[in-house]
């Protein structure tokens, strides 16, 4: 009920406990997207994706890691746009190793713009 109740959402999308942001975090904003609803995120990580995952072309298993120099995997930046929203990288470390104060006001104010321009 709390989802369908929202007119966007803003996630953070720093890496948890892995090299890619939470997937409960990433199914609540795929959600938001399917509603037609605007998806913002955030993450503190500056790294590409397949820098964190190594920099390799191929995982163990010999399937190839994506290189499209975005932060996290395609579906996710691409769906955050797509719905009208973004992806916010944090330019220096914050005051915690998953959340930054400021980063989340930028946050905020890209979510009060793209309300205002619709």
């Amino acid at each position: 009920e709390l989802m369908d109740s929202c007119d966007a959402v803003i996630a953070n999308l720093t890496p948890f406990r892995g090299i890619s942001a939470d997937p409960g975090t990433v199914f609540e904003v795929g959600y938001i997207i399917g509603q037609g609803k605007a998806a913002f995120g955030f993450t503190m990580d500056r790294r590409h994706y397949r820098e964190r995952a190594g920099a390799a072309d191929r995982d163990e298993l010999g399937h190839s890691i994506e290189d499209f120099e975005m932060s996290d995997n395609l579906m996710i930046e691409c769906g955050l746009q797509e719905s009208g929203g973004q992806l916010l990288v944090a330019e220096q470390p914050g005051e915690h190793r998953f959340f930054s104060a400021e980063l989340f006001r930028r946050c905020v104010q890209a979510l009060i713009d793209y309300s205002n321009s619709r």
